[in-house]
């Protein structure tokens, strides 16, 4: 979703990145589906994007 979000946006990883003020290798980490990230990393990208993130068990 986190990168469903970058495209609608047009923001690529390295805008993303300095947006986070952090390196572009770790934005590319965090779309990337075969490495494992922590959800407060993820939460910090969506609020980046000027999104808040939910999580709910049903």
């Amino acid at each position: 979703m986190l990168l469903n979000e970058m495209l609608a946006q047009g923001v690529g990883p390295s805008e993303l990145a300095r947006r986070m003020g952090t390196i572009p290798q770790n934005v590319n980490r965090l779309i990337d589906v075969r490495h494992t990230s922590k959800l407060d990393s993820i939460e910090q990208a969506v609020a980046a994007l000027g999104k808040h993130l939910e999580l709910r068990l049903a």
